[in-house]
């Protein structure tokens, strides 16, 4: 019993880390330490590695901050942000369960929760030679 919400801490903690899909399974890169975030294109010549996607909302600090780890794990130098969606959830929530109560029936409520869908390129800058 107290493994169960240990369990689900954990569970909650990995679903945090950013989605990436890795473009080419070919190149690998080392870890980075600093991963500049981007909302347009840079002027230098870069190639992207890899499709991220953060869904686990927060504050825009938040889930840049996620993006950018993502990215220096990757080995990224740069996070350029593509899109970002809202997307609006209505779950149902039990508001009076009538306990103990004749003919009566469970109750619920709408609840919405709103959650930002990110989507981002890994990007690893070109040397020119």
């Amino acid at each position: 019993m107290r493994l169960l919400p240990l369990l689900a801490l954990l569970v909650l903690a990995g679903c945090a880390t950013p989605q990436a899909s890795i473009l080419s399974q070919t190149e690998t890169f080392a870890p980075t330490t600093e991963v500049e975030l981007l909302l347009d294109p840079p002027k230098r010549p870069y190639k992207s590695f890899a499709l991220l996607e953060d869904w686990a909302g927060g504050t825009p600090q938040e889930i840049n901050e996620r993006l950018r780890q993502r990215g220096r794990e990757l080995g990224a130098d740069a996070v350029l942000i593509e899109s970002v969606n809202n997307r609006v959830i209505q779950d149902w929530i039990l508001t009076d369960p009538c306990w103990g109560r004749y003919r009566c029936g469970p109750r619920y409520r709408p609840v919405h929760h709103t959650y930002h869908s990110v989507k981002a390129r890994a990007l690893k800058y070109v040397d020119p030679r």
